[in-house]
């Protein structure tokens, strides 16, 4: 499998840590000891406990039964200083008996300031198991963050046993650009100008029609841009999936005189965890979201009601069309997912501002084929301009079909 970590140690200079582990007690030889007490949402839903009779190695395992249906986590005592490029396996031998739950092996990031950046970060999860087996993920430490929390999650109902838990430093990489890349790089036609930032991967788009400019906004820094360049209509880019360890090539094509650009992102291997890029444009006061769920619902941006959630794009629990869009009522843009299967869209909050952004989800757990965005901007129109360019996009692929089409097939269509 080609990813990251083997283009590094051949081009990089990948150095090895020592083989020591970070973690102390992670067979739980000396009972519980450097391991906090299980935390679980719901209070008294789970135990933990020492188990000799059921055991991966060595004299004991760790049992956890969990009760409830909402989330816990069990955690080491020992929290991580580390620095952004610093390369970690974490490794652990799981045997689970699922009554509906799942487990998840992962670490939280930590800011300066202590503040949680992600609580699940490099995540591998695993839901169910006929007998002892091996997870393990490979991350990288991306730019913000100074400490590392190990971690064992879960939801739902199930009893997990848990052996030879470890963390290993494995080297260090380079996650700064290199030093002669422009800051900015900026592809234009008649209606749109298309900026790069190369420090962080976001796009800056300025509509000619209006002046009106759609900023994007990183929500996490495990999207690492290592290369760029622009020749003519379109970016040249290649990324590093941090929290996979992931290479991934992108093309970024902006369509000859018109308000419209695309989005294209290859990559051969493994995505044990989902891939967020593009970021989310950022949302003003007085907008709002479109979203085609059930027969379409829009929500206020300053809608503080509505928590983070995400919505598939391929099933009739998600989005019923493959696309979203946020509006002023007038001016606004919207994205149409060309490539819908194995994708969802997460709508996030951004300094207080709903906002929505792709999610690439695994295809048998590999990054497969290659995945294509469409992004198109309005000047009038607002959500009633997205329905119809979204209604011909489907008549374009075949996807359109009208009543009087449908009563040819079916009579009972007038009933």
């Amino acid at each position: 499998m080609k990813t990251i970590f083997r283009v590094l140690l051949a081009t990089m200079a990948l150095t090895l840590a020592s083989s020591a582990g970070v973690i102390t007690n992670g067979g739980f030889e000396s009972g519980l000891a450097g391991w906090r007490p299980l935390w679980t949402r719901e209070a008294n839903a789970g135990s933990l406990s020492l188990d000799a009779s059921t055991v991966c190695s060595g004299k004991y395992s760790a049992r956890i039964e969990h009760r409830g249906e909402k989330d816990w986590s069990l955690e080491p005592t020992l929290r991580v200083p580390v620095q952004a490029g610093d390369v970690f396996e974490l490794e652990a031998w799981l045997k689970l008996e699922s009554r509906g739950g799942s487990v998840t092996l992962c670490v939280s990031t930590h800011d300066a300031q202590g503040k949680a950046l992600d609580w699940s970060y490099g995540e591998r999860s695993l839901h169910d198991t006929a007998g002892w087996q091996r997870v393990q993920t490979r991350f990288i430490v991306p730019p913000g963050v100074v400490e590392i929390q190990p971690r064992l999650i879960g939801s739902g109902p199930l009893i997990v046993w848990l052996d030879d838990f470890s963390l290993e430093k494995a080297g260090q990489v380079s996650v700064m650009p290199p030093a002669n890349l422009p800051r900015t790089l900026v592809i234009t036609n008649s209606v749109l100008e298309v900026s790069l930032n190369t420090s962080n991967a976001t796009l800056t788009v300025l509509d000619r029609r209006t002046g009106q400019r759609f900023e994007q906004t990183p929500l996490s820094s495990d999207v690492i841009l290592t290369s760029a360049t622009a020749q003519g209509d379109e970016f040249q880019i290649k990324l590093i999936h941090a929290a996979s360890g992931q290479e991934i090539t992108g093309t970024i094509h902006l369509e000859k005189d018109m308000s419209e650009f695309t989005v294209e992102l290859a990559a051969q291997g493994e995505l044990p965890s989902a891939l967020r890029f593009p970021y989310p444009f950022a949302s003003h006061p007085g907008e709002y979201l479109v979203v085609p769920m059930n027969e379409g619902i829009s929500y206020p941006v300053e809608d503080k009601s509505i928590e983070p959630f995400s919505l598939v794009a391929y099933g009739g629990h998600g989005i019923c069309m493959a696309f979203w869009g946020a509006t002023d009522g007038a001016r606004g843009h919207m994205a149409i997912i060309e490539t819908p299967d194995d994708t969802s869209i997460r709508i996030e909050r951004n300094d207080g501002l709903l906002a929505i952004a792709p999610q690439w989800d695994a295809q048998h757990r590999q990054f497969g084929y290659t995945r294509r965005l469409r992004y198109i901007f309005f000047d009038q129109g607002g959500h009633v301009a997205m329905a119809k360019r979204y209604r011909a996009y489907a008549q374009k692929i075949g996807l359109f079909k009208t009543l009087e089409q449908k009563r040819r097939e079916n009579s009972n269509v007038d009933l």
